[in-house]
């Protein structure tokens, strides 16, 4: 796979306009080598690579619901406390 080339811009302009495009090529040619040598040598480097990266655990969707359980019930409580301390002070 080709970077596009825009012929109606000059090299000069090219520079202005993308100036990350050189380094860009650089990185997608070094991809492109590791996809051949893990075609080659039919082992997967890019998982080996990805189990290095830090990266967050993604929230459960069933502790997202109990978050904001917690916030209701705290919400609740602040409530009812005002209304217990309103009640005593009468």
């Amino acid at each position: 796979m080709q970077f596009p080339v825009y012929p109606f811009l000059d090299s000069e302009r090219r520079k202005i306009i993308f100036p990350q495009l050189p380094k860009l090529q650089i990185i997608f040619s070094h991809v492109q080598r590791l996809v051949e040598f893990s075609d080659i040598l039919q082992y997967n480097f890019f998982r080996e690579i990805a189990a290095m990266l830090p990266y967050a655990e993604p929230a459960d969707e069933m502790q997202i619901k109990d978050q904001e359980r917690i916030k209701e019930l705290e919400i609740e409580v602040r409530i009812l406390r005002q209304m217990l301390k309103d009640a005593m002070s009468r």
